[in-house]
């Protein structure tokens, strides 16, 4: 299974636009926390966490980090190149979700562990760090997998787009239609 993860590795490791999305989402999410921060209020961090980084920062940037690793196209036109040379198909889809949800994981989880004492937390704030960065991490990581299945419908792997239009159309009801999402 390792040596089917090389190449969504790889790829991941050289898609300077995906990495470049991701730094600019960061620096959306830190100057929200910092804006936050300076009106002097001590739950900033329970509005930036939730809205501006969980419902805007977090989706686009393991969107960008998916479309790295299938390449903008469909999961099987991406893992091509290793079934052409004899890998299980199954095998190698899974190899490239494990390694865009692991990297979205670490990613995400980091960021949003990140943003609680940027956001001026009031102390103690080890457990929120360890809590964000635990739940940004896991968010990361289903929100990969919701996109890599998305790439599996349309043509070159739209569905995907469609997914991240229906998360946010769905997610912002306030109804019970956020749960499908």
């Amino acid at each position: 299974m390792i040596p089917l993860a090389r190449l969504p590795f790889a790829r991941l490791l050289r898609a300077p636009r995906a990495w470049l999305s991701c730094v600019l989402w960061l620096g959306f999410a830190i100057a929200v926390a910092l804006f936050e921060k300076s009106r002097g209020e001590s739950h900033a961090v329970d509005r930036v966490l939730p809205d501006a980084y969980g419902g805007l920062v977090l989706p686009l940037v393991v969107f960008a980090l998916v479309g790295a690793v299938v390449v903008s196209t469909s999961l099987r036109s991406s893992i091509h190149p290793v079934t052409a040379l004899g890998a299980s198909g199954a095998r190698a889809a899974i190899a490239s979700i494990v390694v865009v949800a692991l990297v979205s994981a670490l990613v995400c989880g980091g960021i949003g562990a990140a943003l609680v004492p940027l956001s001026g937390a009031v102390a103690p704030i080890h457990g929120d760090v360890i809590a964000s960065g635990w739940v940004s991490a896991l968010g990361a990581a289903c929100y990969a997998s919701f996109f890599v299945f998305g790439t599996s419908f349309g043509k070159a792997g739209a569905g995907r787009m469609i997914l991240l239009v229906i998360d946010w159309v769905l997610g912002s009801t306030g109804s019970a239609l956020e749960i499908i999402t």
